[in-house]
């Protein structure tokens, strides 16, 4: 049985098989952050912090109190940056990042991986489709 015999019902099920499977990867990366941000959270005793603010509001008098700590505290760490132990910190933050975070190479290289099947999928139902209206 040649590629042009398939039926459209044969495609379609290897669609939906590959978008199945994308599925369950993206569904099994996000329960395993999810265990993991638990663990952690039980670890240091954090509990999520309640998010009904509906009853509060702010006068002009408290949102200019506010404005002004957040430009003072700006300044003071824009200060602290510009000392020479600020600089310190942030090069020594860089570098741990530049060693934390994937080569450029190792990123490109997941990102083929990854996109394969779905790139391979899209090539053979294009061969299908033109073989199959070249048949007909």
């Amino acid at each position: 049985m040649t590629i042009a015999n398939w039926s459209a019902r044969r495609m379609i099920w290897l669609w939906v098989g590959l978008l199945a499977a994308y599925a369950a990867f993206f569904t099994l990366g996000a329960v395993k952050l999810q265990r993991a941000r638990r663990a952690f959270e039980q670890a240091w005793g954090i509990s999520p912090a309640s998010d009904d603010t509906g009853g509060v509001t702010f006068s002009p008098v408290q949102l200019a109190q506010r404005d002004s700590l957040v430009d003072s505290l700006k300044r003071l760490a824009q200060t602290y940056l510009d000392s020479p132990e600020g600089k310190a910190l942030a090069e020594s933050l860089q570098a741990g990042f530049a060693k934390a975070l994937p080569s450029t190479r190792v990123l490109v290289l997941v990102g083929i991986a990854f996109l394969a099947p779905a790139v391979g999928m899209l090539i053979l139902t294009i061969v299908w489709f033109t073989r199959r209206r070249a048949a007909a």
